[in-house]
């Protein structure tokens, strides 16, 4: 064992990582005008309800983002790590939130370790119950098209700060045999709020 690193690597890196990165809130760049680009991708595996009565669709999905964290780099030839799993409540993560939650416990995500790499690639998986309002129209039923919407969005901060980009979108899709998944498209919508202060 290396007696300067009497722990080892992998517990060397996180302590010196964690113990300097300081406040998750502020976002982590250097340069506060630096944009941070999160690609998201959806894999949406079962539909557990679409409720006529209540408006409402209930999904089982695992949502992955990715970004780069400035503060989160190391040099291999010092710890020759490929990769880190470190709780992602440790470090800054996107403030991620869906439009027409029904479900107060979506914003708890399971604490799934985030993955980080080298150059301060962030990886960050979890899966989740998500469950929004979809207007749902079955005058026709059972042979209905329903559409819904799961629309995602950074809260706290603006375009110039967190810029939130879909990757492409799973179907490992279970249906629950009254429904069936016929396409799901990924849609980037980018709004303009004019301040009303």
């Amino acid at each position: 064992m290396d007696a300067s690193h009497p722990r080892g690597h992998h517990y060397n890196l996180t302590t010196e990582l964690l113990s300097n990165y300081g406040s998750t809130l502020p976002r982590p760049v250097v340069n506060s005008s630096t944009q941070i680009e999160v690609v998201i991708t959806l894999d949406i595996y079962r539909l557990i309800e679409l409720n006529e009565k209540m408006q409402t669709l209930t999904v089982s999905a695992l949502i992955t983002m990715v970004w780069h964290d400035e503060f989160l780099t190391w040099n291999t030839s010092k710890y020759p790590i490929p990769y880190l799993g470190v709780p992602p409540s440790s470090i800054w993560r996107p403030d991620l939130r869906i439009y027409d939650n029904v479900d107060g416990k979506f914003e708890d995500f399971r604490d799934n370790d985030a993955l980080i790499f080298p150059d301060g690639r962030v990886e960050w998986a979890t899966s989740n119950i998500l469950k929004t309002y979809c207007v749902i129209d079955a005058r026709l039923l059972p042979f209905d098209t329903q559409r819904c919407h799961l629309k995602f969005r950074s809260w706290s901060y603006n375009l110039k700060q967190v810029n939130l980009f879909p990757s492409h979108i799973e179907t490992d899709f279970i249906g629950t045999g009254i429904w069936e998944l016929e396409a799901v498209v990924s849609l980037r919508e980018v709004l303009d709020y004019a301040y009303l202060g």
